[in-house]
């Protein structure tokens, strides 16, 4: 199974299913949201929505990496499988998402501090990756 993968859903799952990609959307913004309220960032509703938003940036930017790299010279770092083959793309992906969410984070929540956006952002990220890698390595 070849997967293009950003974060939470991945960009290919908006083109394919966008009925699943809004429930994987949801489903996460309740996870990363409670890890959001559990840093005390924001309230819980306004962290599921904030979790919401910055899966929906993260994988824009997604679509803009795949579509500005030259996928023929990069086509074992972009097409990912769920192998350990594959586990530098995996984590070039996921430091990708900790950056971007964290910035997206910190516009969202300017008076929270970047030790708090940053270490939500890299726990949002480690159990959102770490659960996918098993998804994808189970399913394939």
């Amino acid at each position: 199974m070849k997967l293009f993968l950003l974060d939470a859903a991945g960009a290919e799952l908006i083109l394919l299913l966008p009925g699943a990609f809004v429930l994987f959307l949801f489903f996460w913004g309740l996870a990363e949201g409670f890890i959001i309220n559990l840093f005390k960032i924001n309230r819980f509703w306004r962290s599921v929505w904030h979790a919401m938003l910055v899966n929906l940036v993260s994988v824009i930017a997604g679509f803009v990496i795949l579509n500005v790299t030259d996928d023929t010279d990069h086509e074992d770092l972009f097409n990912l499988e769920a192998d350990t083959n594959h586990l530098a793309a995996w984590g070039i992906y996921w430091l990708v998402s900790v950056i971007i969410e964290a910035l997206v984070l910190k516009l969202l929540n300017r008076s929270a501090p970047w030790s708090k956006i940053f270490a939500a952002s890299v726990v949002m990220n480690i159990i959102t990756y770490v659960f996918l890698y098993f998804f994808y390595f189970y399913f394939n």
